[in-house]
Protein backbone atom coordinates (compact mmCIF):
# COMPACT_ATOMS: atom_id res chain seq x y z
CA UNK A 1 0.00 0.00 0.00
CA UNK A 2 2.64 2.50 1.00
CA UNK A 3 4.84 1.46 -1.91
CA UNK A 4 8.22 1.86 -0.22
CA UNK A 5 9.54 -1.61 -1.07
CA UNK A 6 7.52 -1.85 -4.24
CA UNK A 7 9.21 1.14 -5.89
CA UNK A 8 12.68 -0.30 -5.34
CA UNK A 9 11.59 -3.66 -6.74
CA UNK A 10 9.91 -1.90 -9.65
CA UNK A 11 13.11 0.00 -10.51
CA UNK A 12 15.04 -3.27 -10.62
CA UNK A 13 12.35 -4.91 -12.77
CA UNK A 14 12.41 -1.96 -15.15
CA UNK A 15 16.18 -2.32 -15.53
CA UNK A 16 15.76 -6.05 -16.19
CA UNK A 17 13.25 -5.39 -18.98
CA UNK A 18 15.49 -2.74 -20.50
CA UNK A 19 18.53 -4.99 -20.73
CA UNK A 20 16.45 -7.94 -21.96
CA UNK A 21 15.30 -5.85 -24.93
CA UNK A 22 18.75 -4.29 -25.42
CA UNK A 23 20.35 -7.73 -25.64
CA UNK A 24 19.25 -7.79 -29.30
CA UNK A 25 21.85 -5.09 -30.08
CA UNK A 26 24.61 -6.50 -27.89
CA UNK A 27 26.91 -8.98 -29.61
CA UNK A 28 28.41 -9.98 -26.28
CA UNK A 29 26.50 -11.41 -23.33
CA UNK A 30 26.75 -8.22 -21.28
CA UNK A 31 23.10 -7.23 -21.72
CA UNK A 32 21.94 -10.77 -20.91
CA UNK A 33 24.04 -10.81 -17.75
CA UNK A 34 22.59 -7.50 -16.63
CA UNK A 35 19.06 -8.71 -17.37
CA UNK A 36 19.68 -11.75 -15.17
CA UNK A 37 21.33 -9.70 -12.43
CA UNK A 38 18.52 -7.16 -12.17
CA UNK A 39 15.90 -9.91 -12.39
CA UNK A 40 17.51 -11.66 -9.43
CA UNK A 41 17.62 -8.48 -7.38
CA UNK A 42 13.98 -7.72 -8.27
CA UNK A 43 12.79 -11.19 -7.24
CA UNK A 44 14.64 -10.94 -3.92
CA UNK A 45 12.98 -7.56 -3.32
CA UNK A 46 9.54 -8.87 -4.31
CA UNK A 47 8.93 -12.63 -4.41
CA UNK A 48 5.70 -12.23 -6.39
CA UNK A 49 7.88 -11.25 -9.37
CA UNK A 50 8.72 -14.93 -9.79
CA UNK A 51 5.34 -15.30 -11.46
CA UNK A 52 4.87 -11.84 -12.97
CA UNK A 53 8.41 -10.86 -14.03
CA UNK A 54 10.40 -13.95 -14.99
CA UNK A 55 8.07 -15.18 -17.80
CA UNK A 56 8.29 -11.76 -19.43
CA UNK A 57 12.09 -11.70 -19.21
CA UNK A 58 12.28 -15.15 -20.81
CA UNK A 59 10.00 -14.12 -23.68
CA UNK A 60 11.82 -10.84 -24.34
CA UNK A 61 15.29 -12.40 -24.34
CA UNK A 62 14.17 -15.11 -26.78
CA UNK A 63 12.50 -12.47 -28.95
CA UNK A 64 15.66 -10.35 -28.93
CA UNK A 65 17.62 -13.33 -30.33
CA UNK A 66 14.95 -14.47 -32.79
CA UNK A 67 17.31 -14.08 -35.76
CA UNK A 68 19.73 -16.59 -34.25
CA UNK A 69 16.91 -19.04 -33.61
CA UNK A 70 15.69 -18.77 -37.22
CA UNK A 71 19.04 -19.43 -38.88
CA UNK A 72 19.01 -22.65 -40.96
CA UNK A 73 21.20 -25.36 -39.47
CA UNK A 74 21.90 -29.00 -40.42
CA UNK A 75 20.72 -30.40 -37.09
CA UNK A 76 17.94 -27.93 -36.56
CA UNK A 77 16.40 -29.05 -33.24
CA UNK A 78 19.71 -29.77 -31.54
CA UNK A 79 21.27 -26.52 -32.75
CA UNK A 80 18.28 -24.49 -31.61
CA UNK A 81 18.55 -26.09 -28.20
CA UNK A 82 22.20 -25.04 -28.01
CA UNK A 83 21.26 -21.46 -28.95
CA UNK A 84 18.55 -21.36 -26.29
CA UNK A 85 21.00 -22.65 -23.67
CA UNK A 86 23.59 -20.07 -24.74
CA UNK A 87 20.96 -17.34 -24.23
CA UNK A 88 19.58 -18.71 -20.96
CA UNK A 89 22.95 -19.50 -19.35
CA UNK A 90 24.17 -15.89 -18.83
CA UNK A 91 20.74 -14.84 -17.60
CA UNK A 92 20.41 -17.80 -15.24
CA UNK A 93 23.95 -17.62 -13.85
CA UNK A 94 23.74 -13.93 -13.04
CA UNK A 95 20.21 -14.36 -11.69
CA UNK A 96 21.61 -16.96 -9.30
CA UNK A 97 24.52 -14.69 -8.30
CA UNK A 98 22.05 -11.92 -7.45
CA UNK A 99 20.20 -14.24 -5.06
CA UNK A 100 23.33 -15.61 -3.34
CA UNK A 101 23.50 -12.86 -0.66
CA UNK A 102 19.89 -13.54 0.29
CA UNK A 103 20.34 -17.30 0.61
CA UNK A 104 23.64 -16.83 2.43
CA UNK A 105 21.90 -14.60 4.96
CA UNK A 106 19.15 -17.20 5.47
CA UNK A 107 21.69 -19.98 5.97
CA UNK A 108 23.96 -17.92 8.24
CA UNK A 109 21.17 -16.65 10.48
CA UNK A 110 18.71 -19.55 10.43
CA UNK A 111 20.69 -22.50 9.00
CA UNK A 112 17.96 -22.94 6.41
CA UNK A 113 18.33 -21.76 2.82
CA UNK A 114 14.57 -21.87 2.17
CA UNK A 115 13.33 -20.39 5.43
CA UNK A 116 11.88 -17.47 3.47
CA UNK A 117 9.34 -19.80 1.91
CA UNK A 118 8.69 -22.36 4.64
CA UNK A 119 8.84 -20.29 7.82
CA UNK A 120 5.79 -19.85 10.03
CA UNK A 121 5.96 -16.09 9.53
CA UNK A 122 5.65 -16.45 5.74
CA UNK A 123 2.79 -18.94 5.83
CA UNK A 124 0.04 -16.30 6.33
CA UNK A 125 1.46 -14.23 3.47
CA UNK A 126 1.78 -17.20 1.12
CA UNK A 127 -1.79 -18.29 1.88
CA UNK A 128 -3.44 -14.90 2.18
CA UNK A 129 -6.62 -13.94 0.34
CA UNK A 130 -7.22 -10.28 -0.44
CA UNK A 131 -10.47 -10.67 -2.37
CA UNK A 132 -13.40 -12.96 -1.75
CA UNK A 133 -13.81 -15.60 -4.50
CA UNK A 134 -17.01 -13.95 -5.74
CA UNK A 135 -15.28 -10.58 -6.04
CA UNK A 136 -12.29 -12.16 -7.80
CA UNK A 137 -14.58 -13.86 -10.33
CA UNK A 138 -16.37 -10.56 -10.98
CA UNK A 139 -13.05 -8.78 -11.58
CA UNK A 140 -11.74 -11.52 -13.85
CA UNK A 141 -14.94 -11.47 -15.90
CA UNK A 142 -14.26 -7.80 -16.75
CA UNK A 143 -10.52 -8.17 -17.17
CA UNK A 144 -8.53 -6.12 -18.22
CA UNK A 145 -10.95 -3.17 -17.83
CA UNK A 146 -11.34 -3.99 -14.13
CA UNK A 147 -7.63 -3.54 -13.38
CA UNK A 148 -8.23 0.21 -13.22
CA UNK A 149 -11.08 -0.21 -10.72
CA UNK A 150 -9.90 -2.89 -8.30
CA UNK A 151 -11.14 -2.52 -4.68
CA UNK A 152 -7.62 -2.51 -3.22
CA UNK A 153 -6.72 1.20 -3.62
CA UNK A 154 -4.03 0.06 -6.08
CA UNK A 155 -5.11 0.45 -9.67
CA UNK A 156 -3.60 0.81 -13.08
CA UNK A 157 -4.22 4.25 -14.56
CA UNK A 158 -7.52 4.61 -16.35
CA UNK A 159 -5.56 6.20 -19.21
CA UNK A 160 -3.74 2.96 -19.96
CA UNK A 161 -7.02 1.05 -20.27
CA UNK A 162 -8.61 3.89 -22.26
CA UNK A 163 -5.71 4.24 -24.72
CA UNK A 164 -5.12 0.55 -25.40
CA UNK A 165 -8.15 0.19 -27.75
CA UNK A 166 -6.67 3.02 -29.84
CA UNK A 167 -3.98 0.56 -30.90
CA UNK A 168 -6.52 -0.62 -33.48
CA UNK A 169 -5.79 2.63 -35.37
CA UNK A 170 -2.05 1.94 -35.47
CA UNK A 171 -0.46 0.70 -38.66
CA UNK A 172 -0.14 -3.06 -38.47
CA UNK A 173 3.42 -4.39 -38.62
CA UNK A 174 4.43 -6.34 -41.71
CA UNK A 175 5.47 -9.22 -39.48
CA UNK A 176 4.16 -9.55 -35.94
CA UNK A 177 7.26 -11.41 -34.83
CA UNK A 178 9.38 -8.36 -35.70
CA UNK A 179 7.25 -5.97 -33.64
CA UNK A 180 8.74 -4.93 -30.32
CA UNK A 181 5.32 -3.77 -29.11
CA UNK A 182 3.83 -7.17 -29.91
CA UNK A 183 6.62 -8.84 -27.93
CA UNK A 184 6.04 -6.53 -24.96
CA UNK A 185 2.29 -7.16 -24.96
CA UNK A 186 2.73 -10.92 -25.25
CA UNK A 187 5.23 -10.89 -22.37
CA UNK A 188 2.77 -8.78 -20.37
CA UNK A 189 -0.08 -11.21 -21.08
CA UNK A 190 1.96 -14.27 -20.05
CA UNK A 191 3.13 -12.56 -16.83
CA UNK A 192 -0.40 -11.59 -15.84
CA UNK A 193 -1.74 -15.02 -16.75
CA UNK A 194 0.89 -16.66 -14.55
CA UNK A 195 -0.14 -14.62 -11.52
CA UNK A 196 -3.87 -15.01 -12.18
CA UNK A 197 -3.44 -18.78 -12.21
CA UNK A 198 -1.18 -18.76 -9.15
CA UNK A 199 -3.15 -16.31 -6.97
CA UNK A 200 -6.52 -15.33 -8.50
CA UNK A 201 -7.83 -14.02 -5.16
CA UNK A 202 -4.81 -11.74 -4.63
CA UNK A 203 -5.35 -9.27 -7.46
CA UNK A 204 -3.14 -6.60 -5.93
CA UNK A 205 -1.62 -4.18 -8.40
CA UNK A 206 1.88 -4.13 -6.91
CA UNK A 207 2.29 -7.90 -7.29
CA UNK A 208 1.64 -7.60 -11.04
CA UNK A 209 3.58 -4.39 -11.53
CA UNK A 210 6.11 -5.72 -14.07
CA UNK A 211 3.38 -7.21 -16.26
CA UNK A 212 1.28 -4.04 -16.14
CA UNK A 213 4.36 -1.97 -16.86
CA UNK A 214 4.77 -3.55 -20.28
CA UNK A 215 1.29 -2.40 -21.29
CA UNK A 216 2.18 1.27 -20.94
CA UNK A 217 4.41 1.71 -24.06
CA UNK A 218 1.69 0.47 -26.41
CA UNK A 219 -0.96 2.56 -24.65
CA UNK A 220 1.25 5.65 -24.89
CA UNK A 221 2.07 5.08 -28.57
CA UNK A 222 -1.58 4.38 -29.40
CA UNK A 223 -2.79 7.52 -27.62
CA UNK A 224 -0.15 9.71 -29.26
CA UNK A 225 -0.85 8.31 -32.72
CA UNK A 226 -4.61 8.68 -32.31
CA UNK A 227 -4.46 12.30 -31.17
CA UNK A 228 -1.98 13.33 -33.89
CA UNK A 229 -3.79 11.52 -36.71
CA UNK A 230 -5.41 14.11 -39.04
CA UNK A 231 -7.97 11.56 -40.20
CA UNK A 232 -9.50 11.29 -36.73
CA UNK A 233 -12.49 13.56 -36.31
CA UNK A 234 -12.48 16.45 -33.89
CA UNK A 235 -15.34 15.10 -31.76
CA UNK A 236 -13.44 11.86 -31.28
CA UNK A 237 -10.39 13.75 -30.05
CA UNK A 238 -12.61 15.84 -27.79
CA UNK A 239 -14.00 12.65 -26.30
CA UNK A 240 -10.46 11.47 -25.56
CA UNK A 241 -9.69 14.83 -23.94
CA UNK A 242 -12.71 14.37 -21.67
CA UNK A 243 -11.50 10.88 -20.72
CA UNK A 244 -8.05 12.25 -19.89
CA UNK A 245 -9.54 15.04 -17.76
CA UNK A 246 -11.84 12.67 -15.88
CA UNK A 247 -9.02 10.18 -15.31
CA UNK A 248 -6.74 12.92 -13.98
CA UNK A 249 -9.40 14.25 -11.63
CA UNK A 250 -10.23 10.72 -10.49
CA UNK A 251 -6.57 10.00 -9.72
CA UNK A 252 -6.15 13.22 -7.74
CA UNK A 253 -9.40 12.75 -5.88
CA UNK A 254 -8.63 9.11 -5.03
CA UNK A 255 -5.05 9.51 -3.84
CA UNK A 256 -4.77 13.17 -2.82
CA UNK A 257 -8.38 14.41 -2.36
CA UNK A 258 -7.25 18.04 -2.75
CA UNK A 259 -10.71 19.60 -2.47
CA UNK A 260 -11.87 17.53 0.48
CA UNK A 261 -8.52 18.00 2.21
CA UNK A 262 -8.54 21.78 1.76
CA UNK A 263 -12.09 22.38 2.95
CA UNK A 264 -11.75 19.91 5.80
CA UNK A 265 -8.57 21.56 7.07
CA UNK A 266 -10.04 25.07 6.75
CA UNK A 267 -13.16 24.14 8.69
CA UNK A 268 -11.36 21.97 11.26
CA UNK A 269 -7.53 22.00 11.46
CA UNK A 270 -7.63 19.07 13.90
CA UNK A 271 -9.58 16.83 11.53
CA UNK A 272 -8.24 13.40 10.62
CA UNK A 273 -8.12 11.55 7.32
CA UNK A 274 -11.23 9.61 8.30
CA UNK A 275 -13.29 12.78 8.67
CA UNK A 276 -13.33 13.32 4.91
CA UNK A 277 -12.24 10.03 3.30
CA UNK A 278 -13.73 6.57 3.18
CA UNK A 279 -11.66 3.60 4.26
CA UNK A 280 -13.72 1.16 6.28
CA UNK A 281 -10.78 -1.05 7.26
CA UNK A 282 -9.09 1.70 9.26
CA UNK A 283 -11.67 4.46 9.60
CA UNK A 284 -14.28 2.50 11.55
CA UNK A 285 -11.98 1.80 14.52
CA UNK A 286 -10.04 5.03 14.13
CA UNK A 287 -13.21 7.14 14.21
CA UNK A 288 -13.96 5.63 17.62
CA UNK A 289 -10.44 6.25 18.92
CA UNK A 290 -10.40 9.81 17.55
CA UNK A 291 -13.74 10.52 19.23
CA UNK A 292 -12.87 9.04 22.65
CA UNK A 293 -9.25 10.14 22.97
CA UNK A 294 -8.62 13.42 24.71
CA UNK A 295 -6.12 15.99 23.40
CA UNK A 296 -2.61 14.56 23.49
CA UNK A 297 -3.65 11.03 24.43
CA UNK A 298 -1.04 8.38 23.69
CA UNK A 299 -1.99 5.44 21.44
CA UNK A 300 0.01 2.22 21.33
CA UNK A 301 -0.43 1.90 17.56
CA UNK A 302 0.49 -1.51 16.16
CA UNK A 303 0.06 -0.69 12.49
CA UNK A 304 1.89 1.11 9.69
CA UNK A 305 -0.89 3.50 8.60
CA UNK A 306 -0.63 6.43 11.01
CA UNK A 307 -2.51 9.11 9.09
CA UNK A 308 -5.93 7.79 10.17
CA UNK A 309 -5.44 9.33 13.61
CA UNK A 310 -5.92 12.96 14.61
CA UNK A 311 -2.81 15.13 14.16
CA UNK A 312 -2.22 15.44 17.90
CA UNK A 313 -2.52 11.68 18.41
CA UNK A 314 -0.03 11.02 15.60
CA UNK A 315 2.51 13.29 17.31
CA UNK A 316 1.93 11.54 20.63
CA UNK A 317 2.13 8.00 19.29
CA UNK A 318 4.41 5.39 20.83
CA UNK A 319 7.86 5.37 19.27
CA UNK A 320 10.03 2.31 18.78
CA UNK A 321 12.91 3.84 20.71
CA UNK A 322 10.65 4.17 23.78
CA UNK A 323 9.22 0.68 24.04
CA UNK A 324 10.10 -1.09 20.82
CA UNK A 325 6.67 -2.65 21.08
CA UNK A 326 5.60 -1.65 17.59
CA UNK A 327 8.13 -4.04 16.07
CA UNK A 328 8.80 -7.75 16.37
CA UNK A 329 12.00 -7.12 18.34
CA UNK A 330 9.90 -5.88 21.24
CA UNK A 331 8.29 -9.25 21.63
CA UNK A 332 11.72 -10.68 22.35
CA UNK A 333 12.38 -8.06 25.00
CA UNK A 334 9.02 -8.47 26.74
CA UNK A 335 8.53 -12.22 26.52
CA UNK A 336 10.51 -12.93 29.70
CA UNK A 337 8.70 -10.26 31.73
CA UNK A 338 5.77 -10.98 33.96
CA UNK A 339 2.32 -9.66 33.12
CA UNK A 340 2.68 -7.12 35.92
CA UNK A 341 5.94 -5.74 34.49
CA UNK A 342 4.62 -5.58 30.93
CA UNK A 343 1.59 -3.53 31.86
CA UNK A 344 3.61 -1.42 34.27
CA UNK A 345 5.85 -0.46 31.33
CA UNK A 346 2.85 0.42 29.16
CA UNK A 347 1.40 2.53 31.97
CA UNK A 348 4.66 4.37 32.59
CA UNK A 349 4.82 5.31 28.91
CA UNK A 350 1.45 7.00 29.29
CA UNK A 351 -0.53 4.90 26.79
CA UNK A 352 -4.32 5.20 27.03
CA UNK A 353 -5.36 3.32 23.88
CA UNK A 354 -4.19 0.33 21.84
CA UNK A 355 -4.83 -0.24 18.15
CA UNK A 356 -3.59 -3.43 16.48
CA UNK A 357 -3.74 -4.42 12.83
CA UNK A 358 -4.20 -8.15 12.26
CA UNK A 359 -1.21 -8.53 9.95
CA UNK A 360 2.26 -9.76 10.76
CA UNK A 361 4.17 -8.95 12.90
CA UNK A 362 1.60 -6.96 14.88
CA UNK A 363 -0.61 -9.81 16.20
CA UNK A 364 2.44 -11.60 17.60
CA UNK A 365 3.50 -8.49 19.48
CA UNK A 366 -0.03 -7.78 20.68
CA UNK A 367 -0.66 -11.35 21.82
CA UNK A 368 2.38 -11.13 24.07
CA UNK A 369 0.44 -8.58 26.15
CA UNK A 370 -2.34 -11.16 26.78
CA UNK A 371 -5.22 -8.76 27.45
CA UNK A 372 -7.36 -11.62 28.76
CA UNK A 373 -5.10 -11.93 31.82
CA UNK A 374 -4.14 -8.49 33.10
CA UNK A 375 -3.26 -7.23 36.58
CA UNK A 376 -6.14 -6.15 38.84
CA UNK A 377 -5.26 -2.48 38.45
CA UNK A 378 -5.60 -2.61 34.64
CA UNK A 379 -8.94 -2.27 32.86
CA UNK A 380 -9.10 -3.07 29.13
CA UNK A 381 -12.23 -1.96 27.29
CA UNK A 382 -12.81 -3.24 23.75
CA UNK A 383 -13.86 -0.36 21.51
CA UNK A 384 -13.81 -2.19 18.19
CA UNK A 385 -12.90 -5.64 16.93
CA UNK A 386 -13.17 -7.44 13.60
CA UNK A 387 -11.04 -9.79 11.53
CA UNK A 388 -8.76 -6.95 10.41
CA UNK A 389 -8.14 -4.80 13.47
CA UNK A 390 -8.95 -4.14 17.10
CA UNK A 391 -9.06 -1.02 19.27
CA UNK A 392 -8.94 -0.91 23.06
CA UNK A 393 -9.13 1.74 25.79
CA UNK A 394 -6.97 1.38 28.89
CA UNK A 395 -7.69 2.45 32.44
CA UNK A 396 -5.21 2.19 35.30
CA UNK A 397 -6.65 2.25 38.82
CA UNK A 398 -4.77 3.52 41.84
CA UNK A 399 -1.71 4.69 39.96
CA UNK A 400 0.13 7.98 40.12
CA UNK A 401 1.57 10.10 37.35
CA UNK A 402 3.12 8.06 34.50
CA UNK A 403 6.74 8.63 33.55
CA UNK A 404 5.81 10.11 30.18
CA UNK A 405 2.99 12.16 28.77
CA UNK A 406 2.28 14.12 25.62
CA UNK A 407 2.06 17.89 26.08
CA UNK A 408 1.03 20.79 23.91
CA UNK A 409 3.94 22.95 22.75
CA UNK A 410 2.45 25.66 20.54
CA UNK A 411 -0.06 25.91 17.73
CA UNK A 412 -0.64 22.40 16.42
CA UNK A 413 2.59 21.01 17.89
CA UNK A 414 2.68 18.28 20.53
CA UNK A 415 5.60 16.40 21.98
CA UNK A 416 6.28 13.52 24.37
CA UNK A 417 8.07 14.50 27.56
CA UNK A 418 9.04 12.76 30.75
CA UNK A 419 7.21 13.76 33.95
CA UNK A 420 10.22 15.77 35.14
CA UNK A 421 10.08 17.94 32.03
CA UNK A 422 6.31 18.30 31.78
CA UNK A 423 5.64 20.99 34.47
CA UNK A 424 8.02 23.58 33.01
CA UNK A 425 6.65 22.99 29.54
CA UNK A 426 3.04 23.34 30.67
CA UNK A 427 3.80 26.70 32.29
CA UNK A 428 4.88 28.24 28.99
Amino acid sequence: NSGKVDMSAFALALAAFYWAVRSADDRSTGALRLAGLFSGFAVVAKFSYIASLLPGIAILTLWAHRDELRKPRPHRLFQKLIVIVSIAAPVGIWFFLATVPHFFKCFYLYHDLLITFDSKEMAPLMNMTVLAPKVAIRILSLYPISISMMPTNQNLSVLVVAFLPMALFLRKPARWLESQMAALMFASFVGQLGWLIFKPTVLVWRYLFPSFLMMIPLAAQAGESFLSNPDIRRWQKSLVAVVISCATMQAFDTYFSPFDTFFSYVTNPNSSYCDWASNDLYCKPMAIVNARAGPGARVLYLSQMLFFLRPDLIQCIGRTDETGISLGATNLRYKDLSSEDRWQSIYQQGFKFIFVEREQPYPTVFDSLDITHVPEWVRVKTLYKDSFSSAYELEFAGRGQPSKSCVHVAGERWTVKSSSETPSLLCQ
